[in-house]
């Protein structure tokens, strides 16, 4: 999980998708909070590396629903990313993630999913 958070290849799922999110949102909330006036050139750098780890993490979920990164500047899309599922098998993206993985061979085989390596 978290493996190149800034970069814009390959899939991840809604759990980590949803980590990320809740990761945005507590920096931005930490950040503003304690932002002062004169530091407004920090406030810039700060908000563009956000908005990459954002918009890097929205293309890879995006990726793994099968779709274009692009798609995630669709007004309301992210709602669609967090109640979607993803692609089962590989697509033209990547294959899928490990997690994933591991729990859909344990619901398949009835296994409990403690139980399967990682």
């Amino acid at each position: 999980m978290f493996k190149k958070p800034f970069s814009f290849s390959g899939r991840i799922g809604r759990t980590e998708f949803v980590l990320s999110a809740m990761i945005l949102a507590i920096f931005v909330w930490v950040f503003l909070d304690t932002i002062e006036d004169g530091e407004a050139i920090w406030m810039y750098f700060a908000l563009a590396i956000l908005l990459w780890f954002k918009l890097a993490q929205g293309t890879k979920r995006c990726h793994d629903m099968g779709c274009s990164g692009w798609h995630q500047l669709i007004p309301l899309f992210d709602i669609l990313m967090l109640v979607s599922e993803g692609e089962e098998g590989a697509n033209e993206y990547n294959e899928v993630p490990k997690g994933r993985m591991a729990h859909q061979e344990a619901l398949s085989k009835g296994v409990d999913r403690r139980k399967i390596k990682k």
